[in-house]
């Protein structure tokens, strides 16, 4: 019994060891990681988009206050720096790893927005014993952060951000305007 639960162990390890990271989408003229796309919202002005975007940023991040840097009506140009937690799981445990911040901006016009969201870097946070290379291009994470838990830092990181492009969509593209309560 022991040798059957050993080699369970050992063959699921070599699968995890051999998994690719995500392929992440790259910039052609920077080389970063960017995620990008243009929303077309049939009759949305731009100011009902401008305030579908702020509150979105609201809904979205715990305090838009700390994430919006930049937010300008005219111009119809909101940035804001965020952060997604990521964690590495293990043998059934979950350890903290930090968080990856990214920047991310919206443009708006009449009828669509446009969002691009850039600059990703690996913090290690509060883990005292992770030491990270920051860059998530970068293929190899050094002997301070195993692979595995490099891997798994890219996957969080590319289906917490789709998930991210999903619900700010659906919330700006929404034709629910909450005016008849």
């Amino acid at each position: 019994m022991k040798k059957l639960f050993f080699l369970v162990i050992v063959i699921n390890s070599m699968f995890k060891i051999y998994a690719q990271a995500p392929e992440f989408p790259i910039d052609s003229e920077t080389g970063k990681i960017i995620y990008t796309g243009i929303v077309e919202v049939p009759n949305a002005t731009e100011e009902n988009l401008f305030f579908k975007a702020n509150e979105w940023f609201a809904i979205f991040f715990k305090s838009s206050k700390d994430v919006i840097q930049f937010s300008e009506k005219e111009s119809g140009k909101i940035i804001g720096k965020g952060i997604t937690s990521v964690y590495f799981k293990t043998l059934g445990m979950t350890k903290d790893v930090g968080y990856v911040s990214f920047t991310i901006d919206i443009d708006i016009k009449e009828g669509r927005f446009r969002y691009t969201i850039r600059d990703f870097w690996h913090h290690a946070g509060s883990s005292s014993n992770v030491i990270s290379p920051g860059d998530l291009r970068i293929e190899k994470s050094g002997f301070q952060l195993a692979k595995k838990a490099w891997i798994q830092i890219k996957e969080q990181t590319d289906e917490s951000i789709k998930q991210m492009i999903k619900d700010m969509e659906s919330s700006m593209s929404s034709q629910n305007n909450n005016k008849d309560w």
